[in-house]
C-alpha cells in the first residue's frame, strides 16, 4: 500500500512540474519559455535601460503570422501580423498587407497600421518619421500625426532638429514643423558605406553639401560653421570633423576653425586624445590640438595600451614609444605585441619572448608565433596564452607555466578573462590563472555575457562563470540571441519541431 502511494505521489508530482501553459521556473534567475512556438526571436532594442520590467520581449511564430511575448511567456500581442520589425525607445513596428504601424511594448495600438512599407523611422526625441503615398512626416507617441506628411523626404530627429526635403533641396525643421532653415542643400549629412545617408549633430554640427558638390558644415540652428568648400566632410567626433581638401586631410571645429589640411590621413582618436596621421608613406603622432608629438618616421603602428605604450615599426623592426611620441625602446625586433600588466612580446630570431618597458628581456625568445586567427601572446589578462611543441599552455609574468603545454588551441573570452581551450578535439574553459572551470569534453563552448553554453553533440547546457551548472538538462540547438539587454540573455531552443527559449537573469 505504501509503495502503490509512493508511486502515485510520483506521477502527482510529475505532472505539476511538467504541465505549465507559458513558462517554468527552474531558480530564481533563469526562466523557460516551453517549446510551442514555429519559430522563436529576441526583438532586439538599444535602449533598455528606459523601458519596463517585461523586457527583454520576444518574436513568435504561428502558422504564417507573428506576435509578441514577453520575458515570462505571457502573451502581449497575439500572432495576426505578417511581420514584427524593431523594438526601440518602446514602440514596437508592425506589419500587415505590406503598411506599417506601430503598437507599444503592452500591446496597445499607437497607429492604425496604414502607412507605407520601409517608409517608417523609429522614434527619436519622441517623433518618429512616416511616409503615406510618397509624402513624409511625423507622429508623436501617442500616434498624431504631429507634423504633415508633406514632404519628399525626411530623416530622424537629433538636437530637436531635422533635415527634411522639398523639390530635391534639403533643409531644417524643429519638432514643431517650424522652419529653421529654408531648403537650400543637396544634401544634409554624410554616406555610410552599406547603409546609406546618416544625419547626426553630433557635437552640435552637421555636414552639408551645395550644388557645387562641395562640403561644409552647418549648426542646429542653420548657421554655416564651415562654407561649402571641401571635397569631403565626415562626422563630428573626438572635438574635430575631418575634412578632405584637394586630397589632404584636415580638422574643422564646432566654433568653423578649420586646421590646414595638410595629411593624407588622421586616424580616430583614442585612448589619451593621440591619434597617428600619415603624411606620404609615413605615420606621425598629433594631439587633437594637432600638435605634432612624432614627425612622420613610422612604416607601421599600433594602438595605444593601458599601459600608454604603442607600437611603431621602421624599416624591419619594431620598437615602442609613449603617449607623447617619445621613443622608450628603440626599433630592433623582428615583430612585437602590446604592453600589458607591464610585459610586451616580442619576436627574436623567430621565437616570442617578453621584455619590460626598460627593455629588459623577462622571458627568454623560446615560444613559437601563434599564426591561428585567434592568436594573441599579449598579457591580456596578466598571463598569457603560449605555444611551444605544437600545444598551447598558460604562464604568469615570471615565465611559470600554470598549465601543461597540451591543448591544440586557446581562445580568449576578453569580457570575462577566460580562456576556451580544445584538446583532443573537445573544448573547456579555464579561468585566468589557468584553473579548469570546465573539462574539454564539449564539442563546442560560447561564452555570452556571464554564461558558458557548452554543447555537447547537439545538446547544450547552460553554466555560470564558475563552471556550476544552470541547467540540468540538455536542450537540442541551443542558441543564444546575443541579446542587447545587460540584465538578461536569451537562448533559444528546438524540441518535437518546435521553439522554446531560456532566458536567464544576468544580475
Amino acid at each position: 500500500m505504501k509503495r502503490t502511494y509512493l508511486i502515485f505521489l510520483a506521477a502527482v508530482l510529475s505532472v505539476l512540474l511538467c504541465t505549465n501553459v507559458g513558462a517554468a521556473t527552474l531558480d530564481s534567475k533563469i526562466t523557460v519559455l516551453q517549446a510551442k512556438y514555429d519559430n522563436l526571436e529576441e526583438l532586439t532594442s538599444s535602449d533598455y535601460d528606459i523601458n519596463s520590467n517585461n523586457l527583454p520581449l520576444l518574436k513568435f511564430q504561428s502558422d504564417d503570422k507573428y506576435g509578441v511575448i514577453n520575458k515570462d511567456g505571457v502573451i502581449i500581442a497575439d500572432a495576426i501580423y505578417d511581420d514584427i520589425w524593431d523594438y526601440f525607445h518602446g514602440f514596437i513596428m508592425v506589419i500587415k498587407d505590406d503598411k506599417v504601424g506601430f503598437i507599444d511594448e503592452k500591446g496597445k495600438k499607437i497607429t492604425d497600421i496604414k502607412y507605407d512599407m520601409y517608409g517608417v523611422g523609429n522614434f527619436f526625441e519622441g517623433l518618429a518619421r512616416v511616409e503615406l503615398q510618397g509624402k513624409w512626416g511625423f507622429i508623436d507617441t501617442v500616434g498624431k500625426e504631429v507634423i504633415p506628411l508633406k514632404y519628399d523626404d525626411v530623416f530622424d530627429f537629433a538636437n530637436g532638429v531635422v533635415p527634411v526635403c522639398v523639390k530635391g533641396k534639403w533643409g531644417l525643421i524643429d519638432k514643431t514643423g517650424k522652419e529653421i532653415l529654408a531648403p537650400k542643400y543637396a544634401q544634409i549629412g554624410y554616406e555610410a558605406e552599406g547603409i546609406g545617408t546618416l544625419v547626426s549633430f553630433r557635437g552640435g554640427i552637421a555636414q552639408v553639401k551645395d550644388f557645387s558638390n562641395k562640403w561644409g558644415y552647418i549648426d542646429e540652428t542653420g548657421k554655416e560653421v564651415v562654407k561649402p568648400q571641401l571635397d569631403e566632410a565626415y562626422d563630428y567626433r573626438d572635438g574635430f570633423a575631418p575634412f578632405v581638401k584637394n586630397k589632404k586631410v584636415g580638422l574643422a571645429t564646432r566654433d568653423g576653425v578649420v586646421l590646414n589640411p595638410i595629411y593624407d590621413y588622421i586616424y580616430d582618436f583614442g585612448r589619451n586624445d593621440i591619434s597617428f596621421f600619415s603624411q606620404g608613406k609615413k605615420l606621425g603622432l598629433i594631439n587633437r590640438k594637432m600638435t605634432v608629438l612624432a614627425k612622420p618616421q613610422f612604416d607601421a603602428a599600433g594602438t595605444i595600451s593601458a599601459d600608454g605604450y604603442m607600437k611603431v615599426k621602421k624599416g624591419t623592426k619594431y620598437g615602442f614609444i609613449d603617449k607623447n611620441g617619445k621613443e622608450i625602446i628603440k626599433p630592433q625586433y623582428d615583430g612585437a605585441g602590446t604592453f600589458c600588466y607591464g610585459l610586451a612580446p616580442v619576436v627574436i630570431k623567430g621565437k616570442i619572448g617578453y621584455i619590460n618597458i626598460k627593455n629588459k628581456l623577462v622571458i627568454t625568445a623560446q615560444f613559437e608565433i601563434m599564426k591561428d586567427e585567434n592568436g594573441n601572446e599579449n598579457f591580456e589578462f596578466g598571463t598569457a596564452a603560449v605555444l611551444k611543441g605544437g600545444k598551447y599552455g598558460i604562464i604568469d609574468k615570471n615565465g611559470k607555466y600554470l598549465t601543461n603545454l597540451k591543448y591544440d588551441s586557446i581562445e580568449h573570452s576578453y569580457e570575462n578573462q577566460l580562456y576556451i581551450v580544445k584538446e583532443k578535439g573537445k573544448f573547456g574553459v579555464l579561468d585566468k590563472n589557468g584553473k579548469v572551470i570546465l573539462t574539454p569534453n564539449f564539442t563546442s563552448i560560447k561564452v555570452i555575457k556571464k554564461v558558458i553554453c557548452a554543447e555537447t553533440n547537439g545538446f547544450s547546457k547552460l553554466f555560470g562563470l564558475d563552471g556550476i551548472a544552470i541547467t540540468q538538462q540538455s536542450y537540442k540547438n541551443m542558441m543564444p540571441c546575443n541579446s542587447d539587454s545587460r540584465e538578461f540573455e536569451i537562448f533559444t531552443f528546438d524540441s518535437n519541431g518546435k521553439k522554446g527559449a531560456l532566458v536567464y537573469s544576468l544580475d
